[in-house]
């Protein structure tokens, strides 16, 4: 089953983040970078570059997507259900 997302519930907005870039980085202190032809996302990266950069944009009711600068995409479940990856063309509620 796919988790559902909980919105922020302190009040804050994710006005904050919108428009900005983020790096995603893991416990092993590596950055989180599109792989294998954008099929999966891995945290092997030891730089930022482009690879490892996500631009940040409003959905709605406190939700944002990211979107992988590297491969032009959005962020969501892979068709299998096997992964998260930079797969999607736009962004849907």
């Amino acid at each position: 089953p796919t988790p559902t997302p909980t919105p922020p519930s302190n009040g804050n907005s994710n006005a904050t983040f919108a428009g900005k870039t983020v790096v995603l980085s893991a416990v092993n202190n590596r950055y989180v970078m599109p792989k294998n032809g954008n099929d999966v996302l891995l945290a092997i990266s030891t730089g930022i570059g482009g690879w490892e950069k996500f631009d940040v944009a409003n959905i709605s009711d406190g939700y944002v997507s990211f979107r992988s600068q590297s491969a032009g995409k959005y962020l969501s479940a892979n068709p299998n259900g096997a992964a998260i990856a930079p797969y999607a063309s736009s962004v849907q509620d």
